[in-house]
């Protein structure tokens, strides 16, 4: 399980939405609280069918199943690795020139972004959060 705490912000007819306050190797620092450059962002999640029990401002621990994680990870940088390794050699072998491969390769990632993009609804189904009861 990937677990995150995060506090809920909204509270709708059939979802709740989660604040979620992100630090990278911040958690062993031991000198994060007088840290000026801490890289802490905030992530705004949405959490449907949950249950509506809660109130603005409580405290909450978000999960994902590991394999969800690994799924997003494979979709989100393994496979447009992948995607530009593959349609670089195909492209540099049909045209012999590196600098429209190049372009054309990158197009081919972003034709894959704008994909996943689309689909993204169907994705949310997929990689689903919960809230820790």
């Amino acid at each position: 399980m990937i677990e995150h705490e995060g506090i809920v912000k909204e509270i709708c007819r059939d979802h709740i939405k989660i604040e979620i306050k992100k630090k990278d190797a911040c958690g062993v620092c031991h000198s994060k609280n007088f840290c000026s450059l801490s890289q802490t962002t905030h992530k705004i999640v949405e959490i449907k069918n949950a249950n509506l029990a809660y109130q603005v401002g409580d405290k909450v621990t978000v999960i994902m199943e590991q394999s969800s994680g690994y799924m997003a990870l494979f979709l989100g940088y393994i496979v447009p690795f992948f995607i530009i390794i593959i349609f670089l050699f195909f492209f540099l072998r049909i045209t012999q020139n590196e600098g429209l491969s190049v372009f054309l390769a990158l197009l081919s990632v972003m034709v894959y972004y704008g994909t996943l993009y689309v689909l993204r609804e169907k994705l949310k189904t997929i990689f689903s959060l919960k809230i820790k009861e």
